[in-house]
């Protein structure tokens, strides 16, 4: 049994002594333990336990919200994709202007989404109001003119998976987790 697997038990006891400069020693033989497998003197604190429980609980919904949210952002950059193909597809000119022009969108997207993984919670609020904002400006240019244009209702579509991805941000549980994990390990 190695010395780390040791401290791990150690920590969990009531009998631990913390000596300054050589670490946890036993409160009743004061010594480094030196056992293997199990410690005859161990006791365990139950608060240090449950508190350990609670927190292994946490990372593990912690880390599936961080793979959800990574999902909601592969999301978001595939529509941002598909968006910017079609804008030059039909309304936008090819030239370096445009592509600047997308460059730079990008780059800010990749950097708000980046924030909000880090934990910031002024980044989620500006993504959850830009993606509120796109949608309603898409459902209010889009109704009136959707009987002339059936293809249109495809924005309908991703305005359908914005509106997702905001109440994901707003009501899941294990991004929440995930944000607190986050803003407390910064």
């Amino acid at each position: 049994m190695e010395y780390k697997e040791r401290i791990k038990l150690c920590r969990k006891c009531l009998n631990k002594k913390i000596v300054w400069g050589e670490g946890i020693h036993c409160g009743l033989t004061d010594l480094k333990p030196d056992f293997e497998g199990t410690c005859s003197y161990f006791k365990p604190n139950q608060d240090m336990v449950l508190r350990e429980e609670a927190n292994e609980r946490n990372f593990e919904m912690a880390q599936i919200g961080r793979k959800k949210l990574l999902r909601l952002f592969l999301i978001l950059i595939g529509l941002s994709a598909i968006a910017a193909v079609a804008s030059f597809l039909t309304f936008r000119e090819f030239n370096s202007s445009n592509i600047l022009r997308l460059f730079v969108q990008t780059a800010f997207q990749l950097a708000l989404y980046y924030m909000i993984y880090i934990g910031k919670r002024w980044a989620k609020i500006i993504l959850i109001f830009l993606l509120a904002f796109n949608s309603f400006i898409s459902v209010i240019t889009i109704i009136p003119v959707i009987a002339e244009y059936p293809p249109l209702a495809i924005v309908l579509i991703v305005v359908a998976l914005y509106v997702y991805i905001i109440y994901k941000l707003l009501e899941d549980d294990h991004i929440k987790e995930f944000f607190a994990y986050q803003q407390n390990n910064a």
